[in-house]
């Protein structure tokens, strides 16, 4: 789902591609990217009902990219809450 399946996180997608529509603060692209992933959540959950569904990234690309790929940045939360956010989002998924 490298753009999502909606209108809304396509647009989402393509602003925090662009170097001059992206937030400069790290936690709002972080926020948003998991915006962009509850968006996507009911469509994967009805789509793992009707048989295997296969992510090659699951929630853990978020964790690396998002928490560990971030650098010395301080994202302004823990990671500890991170991951909360980012389980309670996927937690549809099992």
């Amino acid at each position: 789902m490298p753009s999502g399946f909606t209108g809304f996180t396509g647009g989402v997608y393509a602003l925090l591609e662009d170097q001059d529509t992206q937030p400069t603060d790290l936690l709002a692209r972080q926020l948003a990217h998991l915006a962009c992933h509850s968006e996507s959540m009911p469509t994967l959950a009805t789509k793992a009902k009707s048989g295997a569904l296969v992510l090659d990234r699951w929630w853990w690309s978020t964790l690396a990219y998002g928490w560990y790929g971030r650098g010395k940045v301080d994202l302004g939360i823990d990671e500890r809450t991170f991951r909360t956010l980012t389980e309670a989002i996927w937690a549809p998924l099992s």
